[in-house]
């Protein structure tokens, strides 16, 4: 099986390269994540497609605090830098032998959350913008029933990750998995749910 979901015939068609995940967001945190589509090996993939929705509680998400991103914003990016190190089953104990590489990274927004399509927008064009997603991701979109936002990551402002100097030891560390668990547990991360398809 493990062949055919690696052969050519196979992955020539694009969602067969595309891994589909729900995340919940809760207030200040990244809450249960499904798989609903895991289609392929991870060193085949290009694209992740992230159903994004709301824990049901009243209230707002937000992305920016007083002085910078809040909580939210660590867990996600925390859960993209696990995914990209560990593949899938987010196994620190079982790295991927080389980091993955999204050609195309797309957020859609559950249409009736009140979390803005814009202000994620905007949080991730700062990330592209200071290199955060370099080298992990070629595009990026977030959608919110018909609206769209979407970009390309600059290529020329290299290809390995860089955290600015004033997200600096906020839970944004990059790469190396040594400090991750540590990283991830502080940010509350619940363990993957099965449900791949």
């Amino acid at each position: 099986m493990r062949s055919y979901l690696s052969s050519m015939a196979f992955l020539q068609k694009r969602e067969n390269r595309t891994y589909t995940l729900e995340l919940v967001l809760e207030e200040s945190n990244v809450g249960p994540l499904t798989w609903r589509c895991i289609p392929c090996p991870p060193e085949a993939v290009e694209k992740m497609v992230v159903d994004i929705s709301l824990d049901g509680k009243e209230g707002e998400v937000r992305f920016w605090g007083c002085g910078g991103p809040t909580g939210t914003v660590r867990s996600l990016y925390q859960s993209l830098n696990w995914f990209v190190h560990c593949g899938p089953l987010l196994d620190h104990e079982k790295m991927l032998a080389r980091p993955l590489r999204l050609r195309s990274l797309e957020l859609l927004l559950a249409v009736e959350s009140r979390v803005c399509c814009g202000e994620l927008a905007a949080l991730l064009e700062r990330m592209a913008d200071s290199r955060m997603l370099c080298g992990v991701v070629g595009h990026y979109a977030v959608c919110k029933g018909l609206e769209r936002i979407e970009a390309d990551v600059k290529e020329r402002l290299g290809t390995t990750p860089t955290v600015p100097r004033e997200w600096d030891r906020y839970g944004f560390e990059w790469g190396e998995i040594s400090g991750l668990k540590e990283t991830i547990g502080s940010a509350r991360m619940r363990p993957l749910e099965s449900g791949s398809g």
